[in-house]
Order: C-alpha cells, then sequence, then structure tokens
C-alpha cells in the first residue's frame, strides 16, 4: 500500500481511511503518536540494511534456574527438610550399628 505525497501531517481520519486496516507490512517510517497507536497495531521493528531485512524471531531462551522454577519456595524447603531428616536417619542407624556390633 503507497501513500502518495504523505507529509508528516496526517489527521487520524486520513489515517485511518488510507490504512483500512488491510496492510500486513509497510515500508515506510510511522512515526508512533498517541492517535496512531490505537488506529495501528504496531509490532516489533525490523532491521534494516542496505540489502536486508531482518528480524529477530523469539525463542526459549536458556535459563540456568529454570529447574527451580516448578516449585514454590515452601516445596523447596520441605525437600531440604526431607533430605535433612533422611541424612539424620542414615547416620543414626549407622553409629547405632557401630555401638551394636562394637558392644557384641
Amino acid at each position: 500500500m503507497r501513500f502518495p505525497q504523505m507529509s508528516s501531517i496526517v489527521t487520524v481520519e486520513q489515517f485511518k481511511t488510507r490504512l483500512d486496516k488491510n496492510v500486513d507490512f509497510a515500508g515506510t517510517l510511522f512515526a508512533l503518536s498517541p492517535e496512531r497507536y490505537w488506529v495501528v497495531d504496531f509490532s516489533e521493528h525490523i532491521y534494516l540494511d542496505e540489502m536486508t531485512a531482518a528480524y529477530v524471531r523469539p525463542g526459549v531462551v536458556p535459563n540456568i534456574v529454570g529447574f527451580i522454577r516448578p516449585y514454590t519456595f515452601s516445596v523447596w524447603l520441605l525437600v531440604l527438610a526431607t533430605s535433612v531428616l533422611v541424612l539424620a536417619t542414615i547416620i543414626a542407624v549407622q553409629l547405632s550399628y557401630l555401638y551394636l556390633y562394637k558392644s557384641v
């Protein structure tokens, strides 16, 4: 869609009638004003070079703490408490066997 002789001063009504919500891509520069914001769905900017147009596709970013996020803080606290309790039980059983065999 071309805007013939489009100056920087365009009313919102002119912009609405010229655009008519049928444009997927515009190769011209539009300043983002409050009026145009409500008329047009402005998306991500595209990087333009002399010969190429590129857009970085959003994707999943690896997160180093991704294994922590599925559970809440209280669940992790219970896991830690259970681990400490199991460790204490193992140590107590080992010490009781040592004491039992030492006395025999």
